[in-house]
């Protein structure tokens, strides 16, 4: 294992990777994810070329949990969680401590899974988006860019690049799942499109 604070440096190109048949969500049965990210140390992803992972039930698609995430590189990375896990960070938990500095970055969150941020019943935190092009998906009441399904949102920053953040049913685009709250949301550059379901494009979701 790294030491704590240091930093590994992982490089993806031309990597596909799919356990999606692993696990459940009826049951509530952790699979397998295609990529995970642990303990204390800060993980710095390099995209190269396309890279496509997909994640069984209640797993991210990149999964880092809270642990310190950044994607960087000129690359494509299409990240897709399954039942109950976010795109990028939480499985079935919070998720966190991601930022994004460029590349072209399209996470899909399974049922009640955040695109980027927490998986069901998580919250989404401290989530940055330097540059780069990114689309955030949230399936089943989950936020774009935030919260799980009951999940918050929470020091969400914006600061250039396109970024497309849809919501699931009752998600906010940027911000809260359903049932869940969007705050210390920080626009300051980019071209930035948020579409809510029943929640606010940008804020809370549906109460």
């Amino acid at each position: 294992a790294a030491p704590e604070g240091s930093t590994v440096n992982l490089t993806l190109s031309g990597v596909s990777l799919d356990v999606s048949s692993t696990g459940s969500g009826d049951t509530w049965t952790k699979g397998i994810p295609a990529l995970a990210v642990t303990g204390d140390c800060e993980t710095v992803v390099t995209l190269e070329g396309e890279n496509t992972l997909t994640s069984g039930a209640l797993c991210a698609g990149l999964e880092n949990g809270t642990h310190k995430l950044t994607i960087t590189g000129n690359g494509t990375l299409n990240a897709a969680g399954g039942q109950g896990g976010a795109g990028i960070g939480g499985g079935a938990a919070d998720g966190g401590n991601i930022t994004i500095e460029s590349g072209t970055v399209n996470a899909t969150g399974g049922n009640g899974g955040a695109g980027i941020g927490g998986g069901q019943n998580g919250s989404g935190t401290n989530i940055a988006i330097k540059s780069g092009t990114v689309t955030a998906t949230g399936h089943g009441y989950a936020a774009g860019i935030g919260g799980g399904y009951s999940g918050d949102g929470v020091g969400i920053t914006i600061e250039d690049g396109t970024v497309n953040a849809t919501g699931g049913s009752s998600g906010a685009g940027i911000g809260g799942g359903g049932g869940g709250n969007g705050h210390e949301i920080t626009i300051s550059g980019g071209n930035v499109t948020a579409t809510g379901g029943a929640g606010a494009g940008i804020g809370g979701g549906q109460r």
